[in-house]
């Protein structure tokens, strides 16, 4: 056994050294899906692309209709602008794609083209104007960037620009009044995206304070369980070491089920795993403590998550440990563990008075008792055995492939 003057695949001092060695299992491994979260600056990304695309379609019917129906028409100006609107849409997507869509020199240039836009109806001579929404979405980009602080001042440059447009076209007053919409629309879409965030920070502000007060009744609840571990442990068994301290085989009995009751308490307080390889090594000995009255002296580095591969090593030892203590005549039973990444190994060794492995308890079946526990999870188990020099009994346990 290592730690005990053996090597895990080195000579043992016993007569018999037999290994039977299984094939591994092939198992399928599952995969979990990933989780997401709500990310409100995603979503309004992708509103502001949504509507400058509704704009650019809108904006395309009218260059269309205007090409059409209006004789007037400067046919390159309207060109020009419906080509210019259509690559800032797809500028628009690829900076949202790209999380740039707040980048103050992008949207500095958007406020311009849609200025230019805004414009190209007077400049083309059209009867009606074909700009559609794309001033308005120019706003709602800034708004996105900047808030309301950012959209309202833009959209008075807009609506100044298309007062002053308007005021001077025939009947041209009604259009010129009706600029109010660009501010107006600054300030509902800007304080809706303003507390849209800001409820958003506050949620997520929430949700910190929540994980902090989880963790921090954890915590506490912790602290409890330890107390009530110690109490219902430590303090109950010293009173009875107390009142029973003339009875030597029973004072050590108790004090050696309390030191290992403590040492489940803090390996369980310092384990990683909700269901941990070692705990259950170390539960299997000390049942055989309690039930046979034997010390298992346990020496386990290491530890994992259990699984149906594990259980199948841990109920091998189990039935290791039982046999050396109905069978051996030791009074000790030394267990050694390991639970690498790429192996697992136990050792379960006594110096008891041994036996002949073709003729042991139960007619020589120990070896194939252990062997069929590990069978089905790809193991291979060791007896080394002999008349008056003890067992050693080791699993091993490769990686699954």
């Amino acid at each position: 056994m290592p730690g005990a003057g053996h090597g895990a695949d080195g000579a043992t001092p016993h007569g018999a050294v037999r290994w039977v060695t299984f094939a591994p299992r092939m198992t399928g491994t599952e995969n979990t899906p990933p989780t997401s979260t709500l990310d409100v600056d995603a979503t309004l990304r992708w509103v502001v692309v949504a509507f400058r695309a509704l704009s650019w379609l809108w904006m395309l019917g009218l260059v269309i209709t205007a090409l059409v129906t209006d004789e007037g028409v400067r046919p390159a100006v309207a060109t020009i602008a419906i080509v210019l609107a259509t690559v800032w849409t797809a500028l628009t997507a690829l900076m949202a794609a790209s999380r740039r869509l707040a980048n103050p020199v992008f949207v500095g240039t958007d406020a311009v083209v849609g200025l230019l836009i805004g414009g190209a109806s007077w400049a083309a001579d059209a009867e009606r104007f074909f700009h559609g929404g794309m001033p308005m979405s120019a706003i709602l980009v800034v708004a996105f960037a900047f808030g309301l602080r950012g959209a309202l001042p833009l959209s008075v440059v807009i609506a100044a620009e298309q007062f002053l447009i308007q005021i001077g076209e025939p009947g041209g007053l009604s259009g010129a009044i009706g600029s109010v919409v660009f501010p107006i629309f600054a300030i509902v879409i800007g304080v809706a995206f303003d507390t849209l965030r800001r409820n958003e920070e506050l949620r997520v502000e929430a949700e910190r304070r929540l994980v902090l007060e989880q963790r921090e009744r954890a915590r506490h609840a912790e602290r409890a369980d330890l107390a009530n571990r110690l109490h219902d442990s430590l303090l109950q068994t010293l009173q009875v070491i107390r009142t029973d301290a003339d009875d030597t085989e029973q004072v050590r009995y108790l004090a050696r089920r309390q030191e290992r009751e403590l040492r489940h308490t803090i390996d369980e307080f310092r384990s990683p795993h909700r269901n941990s390889f070692r705990a259950a090594l170390l539960t299997a000995a000390d049942t055989i403590e309690d039930t046979y009255r034997v010390e298992v002296d346990v020496v386990i580095r290491d530890d994992a998550e259990m699984d149906d591969r594990l259980e199948a090593v841990v109920e091998a030892a189990r039935e290791a440990l039982t046999n050396s203590a109905k069978h051996s005549g030791a009074d000790r039973i030394d267990m050694y563990a390991e639970a690498g990444s790429a192996e697992v190994q136990v050792f379960v060794r006594d110096r008891g008075k041994g036996f002949d492995l073709s003729n042991g308890p139960g007619g020589g079946g120990l070896e194939h008792s252990l062997a069929s526990r590990v069978a089905a999870v790809g193991g291979e188990v060791r007896v080394s055995t002999a008349p008056d020099e003890g067992t050693e009994v080791a699993i091993r346990l490769g990686a699954e492939t």
